[in-house]
């Protein structure tokens, strides 16, 4: 269980989907991987809700191969925050999507 930095401004981290992109093990040959499959998946069934208007995610600052993902899927950053994971700070970079922006995306 996460919990908050004293000080810092907590992470959604237990919020919603969780998707853990940081698995070597999802690695196909091509170079874009099945993260990218799975995390348009992911945002195609979010967005056929006509209620959802936003996608708000956070990834690990120590982590830019997921960052390059989500900034090609074209999140935006939307902060920062510290979570306190098994007792250690972790420091994370918030992301976020509309709608607008993820059906104007060119993708496959």
């Amino acid at each position: 269980m996460a919990a908050t930095v004293p000080g810092s401004r907590s992470c959604p981290v237990n919020q919603g989907v969780r998707l853990n992109s940081g698995s070597r093990s999802t690695r196909t040959g091509s170079s874009q991987g099945l993260g990218k499959t799975i995390a348009l998946l992911t945002l195609n069934h979010g967005f056929s809700d006509p209620g959802l208007r936003v996608v708000r995610l956070v990834v690990r600052k120590n982590n830019p191969r997921a960052q390059r993902l989500y900034e090609s899927l074209r999140f935006h950053p939307d902060g920062e925050c510290t979570e306190l994971i098994h007792g250690e700070p972790v420091a994370f970079w918030r992301m976020a999507i509309d709608r607008e922006t993820f059906e104007g995306a060119d993708t496959p």
